[in-house]
């Protein structure tokens, strides 16, 4: 069973450039692009790397290990999610992008992020989460941000032409906090995701995410 693109994450960034080792002069041609996770803002820019490059190692590097990807009520539904936790938690989602990158249609991501407002920033959030070892529950700190996705996945279907999974009509909800492991690097810990319009019979976020299930 392919369990498609949750993701595309029509989630994050518009931020992408050019590949690199570190910001440097570049011998005088401009500076490189570092895909790096030292700050919020660079943290995405790594997590759309990950996803143009199909890269699962990186991927699953960018993610908090309680990580969670909260979907619409509508989608949820279709995924047969209870009411009270609309999610996917770490495992699930790596399952499913892992099985995207890995799907032979899939020829291309192409994945960019914008701040919905003007003039915002990240902003001090809080959010609960139960622990297994012991069972308890555990405020964490974060900061968040509001972004307008716009995520292409090209796909090539045997005897079809090529068509495009076009995220464009969702907002996401980002929760990102430094890495408890690497404290000077940070991770994401939620993504929220909810329609722009709310009056919208669906996304098409939806699709790509229940793609092949």
């Amino acid at each position: 069973m392919r369990c498609g693109v949750w993701v595309l994450l029509a989630i994050l960034l518009g931020l992408l450039a050019a590949t690199g080792c570190g910001v440097s002069d570049n011998g005088g041609n401009g500076p490189v692009t570092d895909y790096n996770r030292k700050t919020p803002d660079n943290l995405l820019n790594f997590f759309g790397y990950a996803y143009e490059e199909e890269d699962p190692e990186l991927y699953d590097e960018a993610l908090d290990f309680y990580f969670e990807f909260e979907f619409t009520d509508e989608v949820a539904d279709s995924l047969g999610l209870p009411k009270d936790s609309p999610w996917w938690g770490k495992e699930e989602d790596k399952a499913s992008t892992e099985n995207m990158f890995d799907d032979a249609h899939v020829k291309k991501i192409e994945f960019h992020l914008e701040r919905s407002g003007v003039g915002s920033d990240w902003e001090d959030c809080w959010r609960e989460f139960i622990t297994d070892d012991p069972p308890e529950t555990t405020l964490i700190q974060g900061v968040c941000e509001i972004f307008e996705p716009e995520i292409k996945v090209y796909i090539e279907e045997p005897g079809e032409e090529e068509r495009i999974l076009w995220v464009h009509e969702s907002l996401l909800d980002i929760m990102v906090r430094p890495d408890p492991e690497q404290p000077e690097l940070w991770t994401i810990l939620r993504i929220k995701e909810t329609k722009k319009n709310p009056f919208a019979a669906s996304t098409q976020l939806s699709e790509i995410k229940t793609r092949g299930l």
